[in-house]
């Protein structure tokens, strides 16, 4: 998490329309995330705005609404004494002041033309051949992301660096020089660009030459930030020792348990170590269903296990938060890249190396760490009941992280699981609604009508949620199709073309026309 980290504002698609100053018959919205609409037709009605696209209406509440500007549209009806006085002299509220309303109206529009001019200039480098290079202390960043995203998770990243650095004592090689961070613009470019399958969410290339990959998500900047932390860690764990490879356990428990940073940017304080509410969930799940990884299972494992990620994570935590075991743990962790009594061989890459196995990871855990192996049944009761205390508080937000990951890599029952008990808790998020109607779909595809006018409902609330995210509107349209309604999901999709002219929907829209190919053979 950053503290004072700006709004998600003014990425490549954030206006929409012309890019010319705002006119002044032009009606104009500005979301409180940053975005910018205008070049439709705009209406209020009661406490929500409805802009009038040729492909139907969308309603946008005042909640999601940081400023609005209609031609012609009367001034809201005040609400109070004092507003209702200042009325009468011609004076409405704006930025804590009384002032006229044609001077408000100028100011916004003002602000709007300022917004515009940011985006046209940004759009010169919203295309990876275009994109920014800069260089900071420790990293060599390339962007596609606006200069103030650029400069706030730089400037986090390096603060991360700083304090691995001083609680762990290591340095950059001199013939690494810096690190290249490559910070995409969207899901979609990082795919393309950077070559990765679809449930990676962010890379880091261990053998030279070294990069880092993650990109920018508007609607979940914390998910962003954590990618980019985890990542990074495992940077941070070659300085232990360059040949030498963690076990999988280990490797990516650290990087989940430092990928949970609290980083204030105005007071310049960062915590690492925070609780990762996406892997409660995940546990509480394991835990719900009788699914336990016991201590030995994971510190002699010698392999890769998804649950690593968050068993693995728990007991990093448990040990490191826990004052009597830091220390300990903390020189076991050096001493299996760093000490020659470590049995260690060579791996598949050219010189690296791993432990010996499973078992002699374990036995380096029990010297370090004081214990026999009749020790492990204790340390295991004391990390259970540690979990148990924070999986017994875990929020929708924990529920939603956990849902939205579990979709991302195909791991269908869980997903749906966790993400019907985010929505039944309350979950607002667009994206959890639709990951959820995509889950339900696949169930409705396979014979399941219940799931399949489920899923119609949730894409439904999904949009009404997310009323401006063009992705939404596709998704929905897709769900539409596959319901067997081709009409109102062309509508759909022609929708969400107008709400995001620039957005690529090219699949969905090959799709359809194979699907109307293969209609019109019948």
């Amino acid at each position: 998490m950053i503290r004072g980290l700006a709004p998600a504002a003014l990425g490549a698609a954030a206006i929409l329309g012309p890019a010319s100053p705002a006119l002044a018959g032009e009606d104009l919205l500005v979301l409180k995330d940053g975005r910018v609409f205008g070049g439709v037709k705009m209406v209020r009605e009661g406490d929500a705005v409805v802009l009038k696209y040729l492909n139907g209406d969308v309603r946008v509440p005042d909640a999601l609404i940081e400023a609005v500007l209609i031609e012609g549209a009367p001034l809201p009806e005040p609400a109070t004494d004092e507003e209702r006085a200042q009325r009468e002299k011609g004076l409405v509220s704006f930025r804590g002041k009384w002032v006229p309303a044609a001077e408000r109206e100028r100011a916004i529009r003002k602000e709007m033309d300022a917004r515009r001019k940011a985006i046209e200039e940004h759009r010169k480098h919203s295309e990876w051949r275009n994109r920014y290079q800069f260089k900071t202390k420790n990293f060599e960043f390339e962007s596609t992301q606006p200069p103030w995203l650029n400069e706030q998770y730089s400037e986090a990243l390096e603060a991360y660096f700083k304090e691995f650095a001083r609680v762990w004592k290591v340095r950059v090689p001199q013939k690494w020089g810096r690190l290249k961070v490559c910070f995409y613009g969207s899901r979609k470019e990082f795919h393309q660009v950077g070559g990765v399958g679809g449930g990676v969410l962010a890379y880091y290339r261990f053998v030279n030459p070294r990069e880092l990959n993650f990109y920018y998500d508007r609607a979940d900047p914390e998910m962003s930030i954590a990618c980019l932390f985890h990542e990074a860690n495992h940077y941070l764990t070659d300085l232990m020792d360059e040949s030498f490879q963690y076990p999988h356990w280990v490797n990516e428990a650290m990087a989940e348990y430092y990928g949970s940073v609290e980083w204030d940017r105005e007071k310049k304080t960062m915590k690492v170590g925070a609780l990762q509410q996406g892997r409660l969930a995940e546990l509480q799940k394991d835990i719900e269903l009788g699914r336990l990884m016991t201590l030995r299972e994971i510190v002699a494992s010698g392999g890769r296990d998804y649950r690593h990620y968050y068993w693995g994570w728990s007991l990093v935590h448990f040990l490191m938060e826990t004052p009597k075991y830091r220390d300990r743990f903390m020189k076991f962790f050096a001493d299996l890249a760093r000490s020659s009594d470590v049995n260690r061989r060579p791996m598949g890459f050219p010189g690296l190396t791993q432990l010996k196995d499973g078992e002699e990871g374990l036995r380096v855990f029990l010297g370090r760490m004081g214990l026999q192996e009749q020790d492990l049944a204790a340390l295991e009761k004391e990390w259970m009941e540690y979990i148990r205390k924070f999986t017994a508080t875990v929020s929708v937000r924990g529920l939603e992280e956990a849902g939205l990951r579990a979709e991302s890599e195909g791991r269908q029952i869980r997903a749906t699981r966790l993400l019907k008990a985010a929505i039944d808790g309350g979950s607002k998020r667009a994206q959890v609604h639709l990951a959820y109607a995509t889950c339900l779909m696949r169930k409705g595809m396979a014979g399941d009508a219940a799931a399949r006018e489920e899923a119609l409902k949730v894409s439904e609330n999904a949009v009404a949620l997310g009323p401006l995210e063009a992705g939404a509107w596709a998704q929905r349209a897709l769900i539409t199709f596959l319901s067997g309604n081709a009409p109102e999901g062309e509508r759909l999709l022609a929708l969400a073309r107008e709400i995001d002219p620039e957005a690529d929907f090219l699949d969905l829209e090959l799709w359809v026309k194979v699907q109307a190919a293969l209609k019109d053979d019948e």
